[in-house]
């Protein structure tokens, strides 16, 4: 029997998706923080996100295979487009060089930057928040608005799941606000190279570029 796919269920989607990991927020990370360390952290933190993130993704994209115009395998079999990876790499990378000159005067390596990082804040962020946004959200958003309308609401969503992160981070007013606006772009980003390459693997290899310049050189 076809599942069939609406806006209404879309969203409903979302609201299960940020209730569970709002509760992860909550309940399950003061848990983590304070009984593990550096990599052990690092790794329980990556299996859960992985859990909630893979699986919810994972599951709805083969539910509504039939539905979606890019299914689960086509995403990933599709190869990068130079035309599109490449002026976005480069935008990526001039913007670092010049923060971090402009910040520190010359070449730079975070002195808090560690390791264990390089699994919760470089690998699995890149390939679980596309899965999950793009793979999923902004799909199926495009069955029904335009693209650029899609991936809008899509980068709204995407903002608003790192909310509960922040307020548990205690980031204020000001700092909810840059940040929300610096991720709503990235995400719009993300989505326009999803749409022009039909692939997966660029916008996640060009989420990986951002978090990893991000944790070592600002």
């Amino acid at each position: 029997m076809k599942n069939t796919l609406s806006i209404r269920n879309v969203l409903l989607t979302y609201l299960l998706f940020l209730a569970v990991w709002t509760l992860r927020v909550i309940l399950l990370k003061p848990l983590i923080d304070g009984n593990f360390e550096l990599w052990t952290k690092a790794m329980v933190e990556g299996a859960v996100k992985s859990i909630i993130w893979f699986g919810f993704a994972a599951f709805l994209i083969k539910l509504y295979k039939e539905n979606l115009n890019i299914g689960f395998k086509e995403m990933f079999a599709a190869r990068i487009k130079a035309q599109v990876f490449l002026p976005v790499f480069g935008i990526f990378t001039a913007y670092y060089v010049v923060a971090m000159f402009v910040l520190h005067g010359g070449f730079y390596l975070n002195p808090a930057f560690h390791p264990s990082q390089l699994i919760g804040q470089f690998l699995l962020v890149g390939i679980l928040e596309e899965i999950v946004f793009r793979g999923w959200f902004l799909n199926a958003f495009s069955l029904f608005l335009k693209d650029w309308k899609a991936n809008i609401i899509t980068s709204v969503m995407f903002v608003l799941i790192h909310f509960p992160s922040w307020l548990a981070g205690g980031m204020n007013i000001t700092a909810l606000l840059s940040a929300g606006a610096g991720i709503f772009v990235l995400s719009m980003i993300f989505g326009w190279t999803f749409e022009k390459n039909k692939s997966l693997w660029t916008p996640i290899v060009l989420h990986m570029v951002w978090d990893i310049l991000s944790i070592t050189v600002l």
